[in-house]
């Protein structure tokens, strides 16, 4: 689509026939996966590029799609139109690129600049933290998604760390460096099993 732009880097999410995905010109479209027309535009009013939504991957579910940024908001946004549910800066929780949902689909998991993991409710018509994960990494801007297996969840770093905590508890379980280099992808084959991507090239199969 000669429409779209700005820069396109993220993964795309696929829901209800189409393809969301931000860009490098402040800009995240919602494309007809049939006929490859944009169904809605929406931009985030910034002037400055950086600041775009366009290294997160998104994610959709219940009609809505939810996005995080450099601004260091979350964005909840109507799915059918673009138009913003709610928008949420969370009190100086400083999310950025990375996030996930829960299995269950009730939280978004979110990454801050800090290095802690929150939870948002996604049954409210407002963003409200109702989960965190007791952790700190420290200052991390990895965009990789965030994900949910067998009541852990596994969190990516820039720094080639793969950590583990519990569902329930929000506690660590586990850490383990893979790499020197950014996570980019933990994928969970079974309940004692994760493989792992970095930006070196390396596929790790991490047994726990």
């Amino acid at each position: 689509n000669n429409e779209i732009k700005g820069f396109v880097e993220t993964i795309p999410k696929v829901y209800k026939r189409m393809i969301l995905f931000g860009t490098w010109a402040n800009h995240f479209y919602a494309i007809d996966s049939q006929t490859g027309r944009i169904k809605w535009d929406w931009n985030n009013e910034y002037k400055n590029r950086m600041l775009s939504p366009a290294a997160c991957v998104p994610v959709a579910f219940h009609n809505r799609v939810y996005l995080v940024s450099p601004d260091n908001k979350m964005t909840c946004l109507n799915a059918e139109t673009g138009a913003v549910v709610w928008q949420s800066k969370f009190k100086g929780k400083r999310v950025r690129e990375s996030m996930g949902v829960s299995c269950d689909s009730t939280l978004i998991y979110a990454k801050t600049m800090e290095g802690n993991i929150i939870g948002v409710q996604t049954s409210t018509t407002e963003g409200k933290i109702v989960w965190n994960a007791g952790m700190n990494t420290g200052y991390d801007i990895a965009p990789s998604v965030i994900s949910e297996y067998d009541g852990k969840v596994f969190i990516p770093s820039d720094k080639g760390m793969v950590y583990a905590v519990d569902r329930n508890t929000g506690k660590m379980l586990w850490a383990h460096r893979i790499s020197s280099c950014l996570i980019n992808q933990i994928l969970p084959v079974d309940k004692h099993t994760v493989i792992c991507t970095s930006m070196d090239g390396v596929i790790t199969r991490l047994f726990y």
